[in-house]
């Protein structure tokens, strides 16, 4: 006996009969009987009765509450009669099967509860499978249950040192089984089941759902019959898991949610449907003439698995009201950050006196206007703004008289600008104004248009009374200058035209 499988063809131990667990003699023949459309009641009855062990369990079973018989039946032939060929074969099938796994597994401590979750997946099968049994031959479901696993005795058989361990860690919820049988041995026990399942002549209705009963994510082209009781076979294995397996609320969450997806079961309704999967098994390994090794308190299983997934549901949400104020104060903090930049830049971009832009920001933002306009050919005019004797007004009245007259200018002026104008504050009574395009004729217009608006304004002065202020207006347009290769000295030209309005008496215009 090989220790380990890594080192032979899962194929060439398959095709060594040898190799392979065997069914009984009498089972094989059963199987072929019934493939043969002309084989009678009596000739299947005499090949059972060759078997004095399984007449014995056959007929104990038919006359139980699994098949609920009114009338007592004394011979294979009656039940044969009664029950009907795929009842009968699948009876003995079953009974063959469960014998199989108990003495291949009986001797291995470490997975000796093998045949017991086999018979539970059976059962579980089952029961679901009568409830749906528009949909699926409950029997069948049985056999499919009770198969699922069988692929398993392989490597019980032939790597039981290198292959104990993986099922202990996946009992102990550490690894998937199956993503370590591959690993391992290139090969995982779904589809050594379903190559054993072929071997011994199984029809693909029992062996197909041996492949899918861990994951049916890539079973394509399947007939609505086979996709069910692989669904089936899916949904028993899922719920196994919560009784052989230590991880209590992964396995109860993971069989809820397929309890959910392929039967519209609520989570109560899993609970007593568990239940009634509970009470059946030990009556079912009683018909069956096998006696489970402890019995498991299944009542405080299913209780201590809710439990923990209720725990751990708690500790989600915790966990998800904890993230939800983290990032509400996340967000809190960023909007704190945003408004603290905007009033930084604001600081940094804005006259804090007047309101308007300052010097700065004027930069930025007359270089864009400067380059679009000398590389599109198209207009840029500026007005640079002075308050005539304002040096006077600070000296008679103070510098509060002052600034007060400064913020007043500054929104009288943005009241007569375009959206798309700039008012700066250059520089103490200075003010400029950018025109992206509008021509020379334009901005002359609007330069008088805010020297008239100044003039005859009202600046408040002391509690109850007004005071008048002029201005005097440099006005310059890019494309009216012969020589202007920058900013700045598109700025001199219009500072130019203001001196020249001041020379000429000041409270005017100069273009």
């Amino acid at each position: 006996m090989n220790d380990t499988l890594q080192s032979l063809d899962i194929k060439t131990l398959l095709d060594n009969p040898g190799d392979i667990p065997a069914l009984s003699p009498v089972v094989s023949k059963v199987l072929s009987l019934i493939r043969s459309e002309d084989v009678s009641a009596k000739e299947l009855a005499g090949v059972i009765q060759n078997d004095n062990s399984l007449t014995m369990k056959v007929l104990k079973v038919v006359n139980s509450a699994y098949y609920a018989i009114p009338s007592k039946i004394s011979t294979i032939a009656q039940a044969v009669v009664i029950l009907g060929f795929d009842t009968i074969k699948n009876l003995v099938l079953s009974m063959s099967i469960l014998e199989l796994l108990v003495s291949n597994t009986e001797q291995v401590k470490q997975v000796q509860n093998l045949w017991e979750r086999s018979l539970f997946m059976a059962v579980t099968a089952r029961q679901i499978a009568v409830r749906r049994k528009e949909k699926a031959n409950p029997d069948e479901a049985f056999i499919a249950g009770l198969l699922a696993d069988v692929g398993m005795l392989m490597f019980v058989r032939h790597a039981a040192d290198s292959y104990i361990p993986l099922v202990i860690r996946e009992q102990e919820g550490v690894e998937d089984l199956t993503s370590m049988e591959r690993e391992i041995f290139d090969v995982d026990h779904c589809a050594v089941g379903m190559k054993l399942a072929e071997k011994w002549g199984f029809p693909d209705k029992l062996s197909q759902p041996i492949a899918w009963h861990h994951d049916m994510t890539n079973a394509d082209d399947m007939s609505a019959e086979l996709e069910e009781l692989s669904r089936i076979t899916l949904f028993a294995r899922r719920c196994a898991s919560v009784i052989y397996h230590q991880n209590l609320e992964d396995s109860m969450r993971d069989a809820r949610l397929q309890a959910e997806i392929a039967f519209g079961m609520e989570n109560d309704q899993l609970d007593e449907f568990l239940v009634e999967v509970f009470d059946e098994v030990e009556k079912t390994a009683d018909f069956f003439g096998v006696k489970l090794e402890e019995q498991a308190n299944y009542m405080e299983i299913l209780q201590e698995a809710n439990r923990k997934l209720s725990q751990m549901n708690l500790s989600y949400e915790q966990m998800n009201q904890k993230l939800r104020k983290a990032n509400e104060r996340a967000e809190k903090l960023a909007a704190q950050l945003q408004e603290a930049n905007a009033k930084l830049q604001e600081l940094v971009n804005i006259d804090p006196l007047t309101g308007v832009h300052n010097r700065r920001s004027m930069t930025q933002f007359l270089e864009h206007e400067y380059v679009r306009a000398r590389r599109y050919d198209r207009h840029l005019a500026l007005l640079l703004l002075d308050i005539d004797h304002f040096k006077k007004v600070n000296d008679t009245f103070g510098h509060p008289q002052g600034d007060s007259i400064l913020r007043e200018m500054s929104n009288l002026i943005k009241g007569l600008l375009r959206d798309t104008d700039m008012l700066v504050r250059y520089g103490g009574e200075e003010f400029l104004v950018m025109l992206p395009e509008a021509k020379l004729y334009a901005a002359r217009i609007a330069a008088e248009r805010i020297r008239r608006n100044v003039e005859t304004h009202d600046f408040a002065h002391l509690p109850d009374s007004t005071m008048h202020i002029t201005i005097s207006i440099g006005v310059t347009e890019l494309l009216n200058e012969e020589v202007c290769n920058s900013t700045e000295e598109l700025i001199k030209a219009a500072d130019l035209k203001l001196y020249e309005a001041k020379e000429n008496g000041r409270n005017r215009i100069a273009f």
